[in-house]
């Protein structure tokens, strides 16, 4: 089936089955942390958490269990997040560093950090991975090759 998500101030992350709109699974984050952003792979398989505490965070979607937590080092808040269709890649954006940092999605490695002045909202990449809108102030959306 599909899945949704939502993220509380309350350090949750729900995870919910769209068809019946139950909740199947709560998984608490460590007190002081809370996601801001949530992106599933592509699989499913597992998802990232992006969070207040710079930190992102891999999850296991059957289980709820965190196997992986990098420091994004964006500064503040690890904004958002976003996997390429394929799945390899992850994109993410903070709300301090005006940087947009590209992870190897099975180690959580930075491969590439890219200057991105006034990125702020959020992160999408189109069908076939070629491009990579973000979000910016002012209601400004860049696309990236």
């Amino acid at each position: 089936g599909y899945l949704a998500s939502s993220s509380s101030s309350d350090a949750t992350v729900r995870i919910w089955d769209s068809a019946t709109g139950d909740c199947i699974r709560v998984i608490r984050l460590p007190p002081d942390a809370y996601a801001l952003g949530l992106a599933f792979h592509p699989q499913g398989h597992y998802f990232v958490t992006a969070g207040n505490d710079d930190r992102l965070r891999w999850w296991w979607t059957e289980t709820g269990d965190c196997f992986r937590i990098v420091n994004s080092d964006h500064g503040g808040h690890a904004w958002c997040v976003a996997f390429h269709p394929q799945g390899h890649l992850l994109a993410s954006i903070g709300n301090k560093d005006s940087t947009l940092k590209f992870w190897d999605a099975e180690t959580g490695d930075c491969l590439q950090i890219v200057e991105a002045e006034g990125v702020n909202g959020s992160l999408a990449f189109n069908n076939d991975g070629a491009l990579l809108a973000v979000g910016r102030g002012g209601a400004v959306i860049s696309l990236i090759e």
